[in-house]
């Protein structure tokens, strides 16, 4: 992670923490955390760790640069990857609009919406038997596949989430493979739902669906 104040909601975190913030964002961030106890507690906790390591503000900045694991680990709602990266392209005026912007995201990104014909494309296939992922099990880093058999042809992995109608990822899965993992730790996915449909013309498919980061449901 580059320097979080290159990124629009940490660096208010920031000048919150500092008490450089114009009196504007300090009432909406504060109506924020009003709202949504997760991210108040949050943000109890993140101010307790800084007056413990009696942190100044570029002692903070460099210790989330050089330890940005801990950070993610310990405050996901103001440090996961993802987060961070969706918070600096878009234009957003004010930090009421950012937070307005963010919420909203959430909201559709948790909400079940499985891709068009997502039932449909169910060919199940006695070869083809997958133990895990289960049915809207949770993950936080590595989403892991792992298959009662290996298959001698590769297969084809696709991913949605709820709000696009073509795959967010896809990988070919070369032949002959029972485990392997994605990273979900990356600016392609997000908090939310996802759907996952895996294997090809001859062995049919099989599908099913995943929660990345519920700590970050609405």
């Amino acid at each position: 992670m580059k320097n979080p104040s290159a990124f629009f909601f940490q660096k208010h975190l920031l000048d919150y923490i500092y008490k450089k913030m114009l009196p504007q964002d300090e009432k909406v961030l504060e109506e924020f955390l009003n709202q949504h106890q997760a991210y108040a507690e949050t943000m109890d906790r993140f101010l307790k760790h800084c007056i413990q390591k009696r942190f100044k503000r570029p002692q903070l900045i460099q210790a989330i640069e050089n330890n940005i694991d801990f950070y993610q680990k310990e405050f996901p709602l103001f440090f996961y990857n993802a987060f961070a990266s969706l918070t600096s392209p878009a234009p957003l005026h004010s930090l009421a609009d950012f937070l307005n912007d963010f919420w909203q995201h959430l909201q559709q990104w948790f909400q079940p919406h499985p891709p068009l014909g997502f039932n449909s494309h169910l060919m199940s296939n006695a070869q083809l038997m997958i133990l895990s992922p289960t049915p809207e099990m949770t993950v936080e880093n590595d989403l892991t596949f792992e298959l009662l058999l290996p298959i001698a042809q590769s297969l084809k992995l696709q991913i949605f989430d709820t709000q696009q109608p073509t795959p967010i990822y896809q990988q070919q899965i070369p032949p002959h493979t029972k485990n392997f993992d994605i990273d979900t730790n990356t600016t392609v996915f997000h908090p939310g739902i996802f759907y996952w449909i895996l294997g090809n013309m001859d062995v049919g498919q099989q599908q099913g669906s995943f929660i990345l980061h519920p700590s970050f449901r609405p």
